[in-house]
């Protein structure tokens, strides 16, 4: 059996002891799912900010920077 990798309870936010039957994957298994985890996250904040800057065109262009700035895009 091998180790989890010390990653794993980082990118999923729990505990190690609650991921300790992702044990079962062996050490490159283990490292594809923090990379997979790594861009979907990733992805995701890429399609929020996309969807901000889209809803932004709707906003008068006079207040967007202030928005962008409250929103940090």
């Amino acid at each position: 059996m091998s180790k989890l990798n010390p990653d794993l309870p980082i990118k999923l936010t729990q505990p190690a002891t609650e991921l300790a039957f992702l044990e079962a994957l062996n050490a490159v298994d283990q490292q594809r799912l923090v990379d997979d985890i790594e861009a979907a996250r990733k992805a995701h904040a890429g399609s929020i900010r996309a969807s901000l800057e889209e809803a932004l065109e709707h906003i008068p262009r006079l207040i967007r920077g202030p928005i962008r700035k409250l929103f940090g895009v």
